[in-house]
């Protein structure tokens, strides 16, 4: 088989989309979104800032007040420098498949987006996902949005780290999603078991843990009684009246602040999920939004954790990318680590390719999964599966070609890592 023949073999297997952040259909249709949000999120926003755009360039790129047309020769500007990164070249390929533009520039973009605005006009997530031959789609959100869920194909999964409470809000919110008054840090962690309590109920089968955008992944023994003091810190924050007549009024804790309560709530979610046979899903490797540390999302932080809580599978976003080999030898180590190989296809598609190498030649064949868009919308999703079935389909054909596997081998491998390891390891009890 060719490489054009392993694409052609990936178009129509099965397929679990395990990573988005799609809203619920319900809730986002007639929502203004235009073109310039497909290009724009949440991957090329971050190429081109780093290429120089500036704060009021932004402002009047999202502004949907100003005409598409105006917005789009803006961009323009900068697409040179943008064009040739991996992000941008899926969104190219959407553009092409989908929209039927070969470029993208301004007048692309606005017919363009004729079409969507077309497309939206009516339900459409079913049918993208159908096109893709997409069974399900699992899809994390904010931690108190389980009951704007209710689609099969649509899975919610919490991202309960934003349920660390670092300002007098923060605790609120949890207040009105759990039904507890957060009084004490008994109350917080009885909280934490409600909203658990719920998730069960609601069917959810993963939890998604993000603390790597604002730490390391290194979560310290909990210490209860510094927990309890940074949490009475946290709640009886008020501004002085100085603050409340003349500034702007900032209560929110610094997360350095709030360290050993995080640690105290860390643990006693990932022995919940223990408890419940949720999978624990961790952000590792390149962050989304830029200006951030590389080093705080090292997969090998997780190493206590992982060793810790034996019964909890950990599922490791992006396998790491770049620091890949982390996350490599740790599901080569531990049973209880898998794999995902989301948003790595568009990150590099080289450094993904050498990737995907490695996992065969180290890690067991029933513990990744293979795609996942890491998107806002789903109709940008084509092209980034696109570059996932050719980085795929290479690895395969050079496999075959060096004898590692055979083509039976290799049918077996793909279809086990688009669909069944997902669905067995999430419990989503998909039909092929």
């Amino acid at each position: 088989m060719t490489k054009q023949d392993w694409i052609e073999y990936q178009r129509q297997l099965p397929k679990i989309d395990t990573h988005e952040h799609l809203p619920p259909e319900a809730a986002f249709l007639g929502q203004p979104v235009d073109i310039l949000d497909l290009l724009l999120f949440p991957y090329n926003c971050d190429t081109l800032r780093s290429a120089g755009c500036t704060d009021p360039e932004w402002q009047l790129l999202n502004d949907k007040t100003q005409p598409l047309p105006v917005r789009c020769e803006l961009l323009e500007k900068y697409l040179p420098a943008i064009r040739y990164a991996a992000v941008f070249r899926a969104f190219a390929r959407t553009m092409a498949l989908d929209f039927a533009e070969e470029k993208v520039d301004a007048p692309a973009l606005c017919r363009a987006d004729a079409k969507l605005q077309t497309m939206m006009a009516k339900p459409y997530y079913h049918a993208a996902m159908d096109r893709l031959n997409i069974r399900g789609t699992l899809s994390f959100s904010s931690y108190d949005s389980a009951a704007l869920f209710g689609d099969d194909r649509l899975r919610f999964v919490p991202t309960v780290t934003d349920m660390l409470p670092r300002c007098p809000e923060d605790a609120a919110q949890l207040e009105r999603a759990s039904g507890v008054r957060i009084h004490s840090l008994e109350d917080l962690l009885h909280a934490v078991d409600r909203m658990f309590e719920s998730y069960a109920a609601a069917g959810v089968r993963a939890i998604k843990f993000s603390s790597g955008y604002w730490r390391t992944l290194s979560y310290a023994a909990p210490d209860r009684q510094l927990a309890a003091q940074q949490l009475e810190a946290v709640l009886s924050a008020q501004p002085n009246g100085d603050e409340r007549c003349c500034r702007q009024i900032i209560l929110r804790k610094g997360y350095e602040e709030v360290a050993a309560l995080e640690d105290c709530m860390i643990h006693h979610m990932l022995a919940l999920c223990e408890r419940y046979g949720f999978p624990a899903v961790f952000h590792v490797g390149m962050h989304a939004w830029n200006d951030n540390d590389p080093e705080r999302t090292r997969a090998h932080y997780l190493r206590n954790v992982i060793r810790r809580y034996s019964g909890v599978t950990f599922v490791l976003l992006h396998v790491g990318i770049p620091y890949f080999e982390e996350a490599v030898l740790l599901a080569r180590y531990y049973p209880n680590v898998c794999l995902d190989l989301t948003w790595t296809h568009i990150c590099s598609p080289r450094l993904a390719k050498e990737t995907i190498h490695r996992i065969l030649e180290q890690v067991p064949v029933n513990k990744v999964f293979a795609f996942g868009g890491d998107y806002m919308y789903i109709l940008a999703l084509r092209g980034h599966l696109e570059a996932a079935m050719e980085n795929l389909a290479s690895v395969m054909a050079d496999s075959v070609a060096e004898g590692i596997l055979d083509e039976e081998q290799c049918k077996e491998l793909l279809r086990s890592w688009y669909f069944d390891n997902p669905n067995r390891v999430y419990g989503l009890g998909y039909e092929a």
